[in-house]
C-alpha cells in the first residue's frame, strides 16, 4: 500500500493545543510550500481508511490531492500537460 503524502516524512504535522485541528505543512512535489489545516477527527477518520472526499468536504480538490500524493495543480501540469 502506498503511503499517503500527508502521513509521510516529507510533511510536518502539528496538532493544535486544544487538539481540535491539525496542520499539515511542507512542499508539494513541484516545490511549492503548502499549509493545510483540518479537523483532527476528520484526519483520523481519513488515516483509518475513510474516503478523503467524505472526511474533508471543505477542502478543495487540489488540497485533497496534495494530502494524498503531494502533487498540486502545477506539478500535474508539468507531468501531463495543461487540461484541454
Amino acid at each position: 500500500m502506498l503511503t499517503r503524502y500527508a502521513l509521510s516524512d516529507n510533511v510536518d504535522r502539528w496538532v493544535s493545543h486544544d487538539g481540535g485541528t491539525i496542520k499539515f505543512s511542507g512542499n508539494t512535489m513541484s516545490g511549492r510550500p503548502f499549509e493545510i489545516v483540518t479537523y483532527l477527527n476528520d484526519a483520523n477518520r481519513w488515516a483509518n481508511g475513510e474516503c478523503i472526499q467524505t472526511c474533508f468536504p471543505y477542502l478543495s480538490s487540489e488540497e485533497r490531492e496534495i494530502l494524498i500524493t503531494g502533487h498540486d495543480d502545477e506539478s500535474w501540469a508539468l507531468l501531463f500537460g495543461e487540461a484541454e
